[in-house]
């Protein structure tokens, strides 16, 4: 394929970046270079500027740019050509013999993959090879426009879930990007410098998106988003963006459809009820905020004002103490209407048990004014009345039993490859993310690791919450971890 300006590129050590600048360049004897931007700054030599003459400009500052050499950049394909060399014949070393597999019928192929493949384009009459698709995966490649990418996805007439992560797409603002992907149920752009605008362009180009994951982001201010958002969006990944107001979230109570959000490791500090109103939040069902530096019980208090919530993931922040038990009976018996906290149901006796333990301590502290936000009238009236024949004396303390930190307890792991079976493992709750990679690799043999998603829910239910995970620093216990959750490894097999 053809290289010009603004296409994305791998060189041949596997770095990757955009064509900024093609042309000979004075004092070198070769006729053409590449002038690169590259994505990581420890493979850019300088911003452009060679022997005192500026050959292109570089779009964050530091040193990212460099030349090369056409030889030095691998091959790119087109998305036609990525499937038939993945599906048509694909061969494979099996006890040090060569064997042909069976093709796939192609035109009766739905789900397909092309991940890591390096296509950088799709080209008219790509759909017609595989005219039966609904789910493509694109991840981890060149792809460099949105506009020019989605005009040619708009011929797959039966396509309803696109994955794009890992690709640093540029995203037009522009009326012809808007509305061109009308079929299309399911969206996954994690992990691609996506900045707030870019979002906002997103949802006008998806008018029927019921799911959209846009993961590990920058994206700081969703109140276009809200504004654009579909009438059918159910769920809203934004785990891991720059999000550090409330009063952004709140915007999107304009989503009378959202059932599932997940704003976990964002910059939230507090939650405020100040833009509350009756008749808001009437789907939202399901919420994460784990790992916000959340710094007060108020913000817990603030979540009883969503009619519908049910189901609450808030571990890893700044509320409550180092114990497990003092933030689980904090904040059920702060919320009445929780079932399932991190991941664990409810049970009768759980609520029971926080719900006389949260009154303890606000009855034992009612008369000391060092402890604001520890309650709140409503909810502490109800509680009154529900424990009546309790004193403060009689009632259990969230410090009452000593109970073993939950780091030191072991937690089920359930990891598998992409297309593999499932394998648990018992592990101790403070292991990171760089140990789980590595006992990854031992137990399925990788070579290497390329990403590891931490999936709950059936893969085909939209309800199903996918996230990338990037920060080796996350803990099993900070993620956290439900029975039923699983580590999806993307790998290359040891040989």
């Amino acid at each position: 394929m053809d290289i010009k300006l603004g296409d994305r590129i791998e060189s041949v050590d596997g770095f990757r970046g955009w064509v900024r600048y093609v042309g000979e360049v004075a004092g070198r004897r070769e006729r053409e270079w590449y002038g690169i931007e590259w994505d990581e700054e420890k493979r850019g030599k300088h911003d452009g500027i060679y022997d005192g003459y500026r050959y292109f400009e570089c779009r964050r500052e530091g040193s990212f740019g460099s030349f090369v050499k056409p030889k030095m950049i691998s091959g790119r394909q087109t998305l036609g050509d990525a499937v038939m060399e993945k599906y048509s014949l694909r061969k494979e070393n099996i006890t040090g013999s060569l064997v042909v597999s069976k093709p796939v019928e192609l035109d009766q192929l739905t789900l397909c993959s092309v991940s890591g493949m390096k296509v950088a384009a799709i080209r008219p009459g790509d759909e017609s090879i595989i005219p039966s698709v609904t789910d493509l995966d694109l991840s981890n490649n060149l792809l460099s426009s949105w506009g020019s990418l989605a005009t040619n996805l708009a011929a797959f007439e039966r396509l309803s879930s696109l994955t794009l992560s890992k690709n640093f797409l540029l995203i037009e603002q522009r009326p012809a990007v808007a509305t061109i992907l009308p079929s299309l149920k399911t969206l996954i752009i994690s992990s691609a410098s996506l900045e707030s605008e870019d979002a906002d362009a997103l949802m006008q180009s998806c008018p029927r998106l019921e799911t959209c994951v846009l993961h590990g982001n920058k994206i700081s201010d969703v109140t276009k988003l809200a504004n654009n958002a579909p009438k059918s969006l159910r769920v809203l990944d934004l785990s891991d963006n720059e999000i550090d107001s409330w009063e952004y979230v709140s915007t999107l109570k304009t989503a009378t459809n959202l059932e599932n959000l997940n704003l976990s490791g964002n910059r939230l500090r507090s939650i405020s009820t100040r833009m509350y109103e009756e008749g808001d939040w009437q789907s939202l069902s399901t919420l994460s905020l784990s790992r916000n530096p959340l710094e007060t019980w108020e913000a817990v208090e603030a979540l009883a004002f969503l009619p519908r919530l049910v189901s609450l993931r808030i571990s890893g922040t700044g509320i409550g103490s180092s114990t497990n038990d003092d933030l689980r009976h904090g904040v059920i018996g702060r919320l009445e209407k929780l079932t399932i906290l991190n991941g664990s149901d409810i049970t009768v006796d759980d609520r029971l048990e926080a719900e006389k333990a949260y009154l303890g301590e606000v009855l034992r502290s009612e008369n000391s004014p060092s402890n604001p936000g520890l309650s709140y009238d409503g909810r502490i009236g109800q509680l009154k009345k529900k424990y009546s024949m309790f004193s403060a004396e009689s009632l259990p303390s969230t410090e009452a039993k000593t109970v073993s930190k939950i780091a030191d307890q072991l937690i089920q792991v359930n990891m598998r490859l992409k297309d593999g079976p499932t394998v648990t493992k018992h592990l101790p709750g403070n292991t990171d993310l760089k140990r789980l990679r590595l006992v990854c690799q031992k137990v399925f043999r990788l070579k290497k690791i390329e990403g590891l998603i931490y999936t709950e829910g059936d893969a085909g239910d939209p309800a199903s919450t996918w996230t990338y995970l990037t920060d080796a620093s996350v803990t099993l216990t900070s993620l956290p971890v439900a029975p039923d959750g699983v580590f999806v490894i993307e790998a290359e097999r040891a040989t």
